[in-house]
């Protein structure tokens, strides 16, 4: 099977090379790269929900500390929203992943450099 660094190494190439073994490959890699580029979206996506959540639940016992008990509340639903998001980015990543490792072994291995 064709990894994903060898693909986004050199894309023309790695077409080239397949034509050899008489497989089209222009398609399957373009969808190959446009996945990579959505599975890095969504995972920097998830990435920075992480980091926000870490933030605010830092300051929602801050908050509680220092009396402010309506705005840790206001921190806590603004919590539970991105746990939701947070969650549906999740399973678009677990698709996509999904989706890019059944094209990938669909991909034949190249033929060997004479």
């Amino acid at each position: 099977m064709l990894t994903l660094q060898q693909i986004k190494a050199d894309p023309a190439k790695t077409i080239e090379r397949l034509a050899i073994k008489g497989f089209d490959g222009k398609e399957p890699i373009a969808k190959v790269l446009e996945l990579d580029n959505l599975r890095r979206s969504l995972q920097l996506d998830n990435d920075n929900q992480a980091a926000e959540l870490n933030r605010l639940a830092a300051s929602i016992g801050a908050l509680m500390k220092q009396g402010k008990r309506e705005e840790a509340e206001e921190a806590k639903a603004k919590v539970s929203a991105l746990k939701e998001s947070q969650k549906s980015i999740a399973a678009r990543l677990a698709e996509v992943e999904q989706e890019q490792h059944v094209l990938l072994t669909t991909i034949p291995n190249l033929p060997c450099d004479m």
